[in-house]
């Protein structure tokens, strides 16, 4: 009998296996891929006279363009303009904005870039010992004022019985924190950091074949880890608070992971105010990485983190998830961490202990919008649940 009903075709590979299913030649499935393949991009800030050239090109090739109504009364000025259509609109518009005026060459190469971009990262696979994205971090809090576990891990013998746990249950990095980072938390110098660190580290590099990262801002705190073979360095302030932390790393061969903070751990949450939270976000994401490796931290080892409740309200927090393609534009891995988040407590009257559930539902959600790395306290019931939403995708 005959059906006409929609499908869900987002990706180049779901896209070819249902074209194979009906027989279609690989030749022409190379073809119409980029046919189906939707998108929507912003543009920030771009002068009237080129957001109306814009519009009439894209228009000309079957895409659409909303633009303000100041530029259809020729007002001067500049403005935001939202572009849409398949990837092959799309290119076709990078190509005629190459040969248009007003700066938008420029912004023509970077639709053009930002197509091209497959995000697959397969050297940080191949680094990491792991088969497939998302990689998942199991959280090793070694302080005894995390907001989470706190206290109940910050004996060496606690510690590695809940290495040992994560492991079995999946986790492909671990990651060590020995300073609490929760909203108005204390600092700690780095010889009292490295003093909770430094033990667990040696010992989980003796015991266990598992990447492990170390959750700091201050580079002698990273410099003495990566001495014992710390795989990976994850900083909260993208070497912001610490000026030598980029050299540090640049000295080692080991990922960083960069992230995005408001103010500081104590100071963060007291009312952060941004004007369009995903573009300031962005911006600095892109600013930090640029300086990173203008200081010789190598653009293969950079991983990204918009930073989940760190100088974010709750809309903040909800817009930056629903928007992981804004920040994998950058060109990087992206690692998200809103496990058992505060922002839970608000939106849904959940006690940390509750909030697992929700936890789950934005692991899985990201996951399938591409996040390459989730921080997790509860790796079992994170990874099931991917490996249930990955099935449902393919």
């Amino acid at each position: 009998m005959r059906a006409v009903y929609p499908l869900n075709l987002k990706s180049p590979d779901r896209i070819k296996r249902f074209f194979d299913k009906i027989g279609v030649d690989p030749a022409g499935t190379q073809v119409m891929t980029p046919k189906f393949l939707f998108k929507t991009f912003i543009i920030k800030n771009l002068d009237n006279r080129a957001a109306a050239i814009i519009k009439q090109d894209i228009l000309s090739i079957g895409g659409e363009a909303a633009i303000s109504g100041r530029v259809l009364r020729f007002e001067m000025g500049y403005n935001d303009i939202y572009i849409s259509g398949t990837h092959k609109h799309l290119k076709l518009l990078a190509e005629k904005l190459k040969k248009q005026p007003y700066k938008l060459k420029d912004i023509g190469e970077e639709l053009e870039r930002q197509l091209s971009l497959t995000n697959n990262y397969s050297y940080l696979l191949e680094k990491l010992n792991a088969k497939s994205y998302p990689l998942v971090m199991g959280i090793l809090n070694l302080t005894p004022d995390s907001f989470y576990d706190g206290g109940k891990f910050n004996k060496l013998d606690t510690a590695l019985k809940r290495v040992e746990e994560m492991i079995e249950q999946g986790a492909d990095i671990i990651d060590i924190g020995g300073e609490s980072t929760r909203p108005g938390s204390r600092r700690v110098d780095a010889n009292e950091e490295l003093k909770r660190v430094l033990p667990v580290l040696k010992e989980i590099k003796k015991r266990f074949k598992i990447a492990v990262s170390i959750d700091t801002y201050k580079s002698k705190v990273a410099e003495e880890c990566l001495k014992e073979g710390a795989d990976i360095i994850n900083d909260i302030s993208f070497g912001t608070m610490d000026k030598n932390m980029f050299e540090t790393v640049a000295d080692f061969d080991c990922f960083y992971i960069g992230m995005h903070i408001k103010g500081d751990p104590e100071n963060m949450q007291k009312n952060p105010q941004y004007e369009d939270c995903v573009y300031e976000i962005r911006e600095f994401l892109k600013e930090r990485s640029e300086k990173a490796i203008e200081e010789g931290v190598k653009r293969e080892s950079m991983i990204i983190d918009p930073g989940i409740g760190f100088g974010k309200n709750d809309e903040h927090n909800l817009e930056i998830l629903r928007n992981i393609e804004a920040f994998s534009s950058l060109g990087y891995p992206i690692l998200i961490g809103a496990s058992r988040k505060s922002m839970f407590g608000r939106l849904l009257g959940l006690e940390t202990r509750d909030r697992l559930a929700p936890s789950i539902a934005v692991a899985v959600y990201t996951a399938l919008q591409g996040v390459h790395i989730l921080r997790v306290h509860d790796v079992f019931e994170t990874k099931k649940a991917i490996e249930i939403a990955k099935l449902l995708s393919e």
